[in-house]
């Protein structure tokens, strides 16, 4: 079985409203802002100081949309209730940017969208955050968490039973993109500015796709290629992982940090090895908890996303590979409680995969066959022949098609490092092509880093096209400066 942890995604869409119908015209009037030091939403910010600037909603949607994507459904008897947030321009207000947060399952409402760094955004346009259906302060929220009275239960009867039978089904991304054009509408824009990150970005091209006509600006940072199936998208991901353990080889190797040597092939047997042995020396914790081959996957696939964390990665093999167990190993090792984050990651993931395209007999060989890129971790046969999502009654959106693009919709801009693990650059690529706009590339490792502060060169950029889209038509790179 997967580990949740291994299970990263990195994985947006759009329709024409009515005229005819006048949700548009009204629900930006119905809406009330509060202080978000209010007792409903000062438990999201509990770790943070709440900017006294801040304001907090909960937008009410349909739990189940009509075929309009904008309606209730006739058979809808629930509402989801979206938590935002909005940071208020400091002067004359020219709309608000949207920022669409990755996983699936990662809250919205994020403190680093209030720093001074996005100080020339704010100037005109409010900076908007939201947790997404079923995500942090959201409700209803997606729970997977198992009990007592229900220890043999599978990850989906734990999700059914804990987030609701009925609901369940409505917590994916169709609706999550429904959401979003009514926030658009709730905000009171006519088309959408947004800037999404990894998971998001599939939110955010669906919605173009969907909506093109209520379009104005869209990033996309971290691309989801969405013109793939579930088990393309895995396949390319665990390609490009191992490109990435391998580039991690050369700098342990040039670094003199740990036993992995520079050389591909090399690197990937010796990774095995280790991990064979970590399985066989039947390791455990200083509180007794088991550490084996699977909770260094884990932390591999944690750590390799990162750059800056190479350094704790080389570390902990090391250490590993020489039977040493310290507190700091340990501190990185010890698994988690389960999350209800962690839940919303799979349980979305899921919801999309369509998985009901394909033979259920041959799940066992695709789900292997799709793991077989990511060698560095092949340590022994029959590895990953299951997955999370196997068995889940789901009719996704992830299938193998191409994107409709509408003469409507503007040029969107699409961002990248050349060295993504988790949502491989060629994603960005194909996806800038087919939605015939710039792509953004920067000459690095890592993952998503758009108005991070990480690269001067890739921030302006983008703050460029926030500010007036027109002017980001080309193509365009920025080194990695060094030091």
């Amino acid at each position: 079985m997967m580990k949740k942890r291994e299970f990263i995604s990195a994985i947006g869409l759009l329709l024409l409203l009515s005229p005819a119908y006048a949700i548009p015209n009204r629900m930006s009037k119905i809406y009330h802002w509060n202080s978000c030091s209010a007792p409903e939403f000062k438990s999201r910010f509990n770790d943070t100081p709440v900017n006294s600037a801040l304001t907090c909603m909960q937008l009410k949607v349909p739990l189940i949309y009509d075929n309009d994507n904008v309606r209730p459904a006739k058979n809808n008897k629930e509402n989801v209730h979206i938590f935002v947030s909005r940071l208020p321009a400091t002067e004359k207000k020219k709309g608000s940017i949207v920022f669409i947060a990755g996983g699936p399952g990662q809250p919205g409402i994020n403190p680093a969208y209030y720093t001074e760094r996005l100080a020339r955004l704010r100037q005109h346009y409010d900076l908007i955050s939201y947790d997404p259906r079923g995500v942090g302060l959201s409700t209803p929220r997606i729970n997977c968490q198992p009990d007592e009275a229900n220890s043999t239960a599978t990850f989906l009867e734990n999700c059914q039973r804990q987030t609701g039978e009925n609901i369940l089904p409505w917590m994916g991304t169709h609706e999550a993109i429904n959401d979003l054009n009514r926030l658009r509408i709730a905000l009171g824009e006519e088309k959408l500015t947004a800037v999404s990150y990894s998971y998001g970005t599939k939110v955010a091209a669906w919605y173009a796709e969907r909506f093109p006509e209520h379009v104005r600006a869209l990033v996309l940072d971290g691309v989801v290629d969405t013109s793939e199936d579930y088990f393309s998208q895995r396949m390319k991901q665990n390609l490009s992982y191992q490109q990435t353990f391998e580039r991690f080889a050369v700098w342990c190797a040039i670094n003199n940090t740990c036993p992995l040597p520079a050389n591909p092939q090399k690197a990937t047997a010796k990774m095995q090895k280790i991990l064979a042995d970590v399985d066989a020396w039947h390791l455990t914790s200083s509180s007794g908890e088991i550490i084996d081959a699977g909770s260094l996957i884990s932390l591999m696939y944690e750590k390799l996303l990162w750059p800056e964390e190479w350094k704790a990665l080389a570390e902990a093999i090391t250490k590993i590979a020489s039977r040493t167990i310290d507190n700091s190993v340990e501190t990185l090792l010890r698994p988690q409680p389960g999350t209800e984050e962690e839940d919303a990651l799979v349980a979305i993931n899921c919801l999309d995969s369509n998985l009901a395209l394909f033979d259920a007999q041959k799940w066992p060989w695709l789900f292997s066959y799709m793991q077989t890129p990511g060698k560095f971790t092949r340590y022994r046969p029959g590895l990953d022949e299951t997955d999370s999502c196997q068995g889940w009654p789901s009719n996704g959106l992830d299938k193998m098609r191409q994107p409709q693009v509408s003469a409507a919709l503007p040029h969107l801009l699409f961002v990248a490092q050349r060295h993504d693990p988790t949502t491989p650059w060629l994603n960005a690529l194909r996806m800038a092509a087919l939605f015939r706009s710039p792509l953004l590339t920067r000459e690095g490792d890592g993952h998503t880093l758009a108005l991070e502060g990480v690269d001067s060169c890739v921030d302006k950029a983008v703050m460029d096209y926030l500010a007036e889209p027109a002017s980001v038509v080309a193509d365009i790179t920025c080194p990695v400066i060094e030091g």
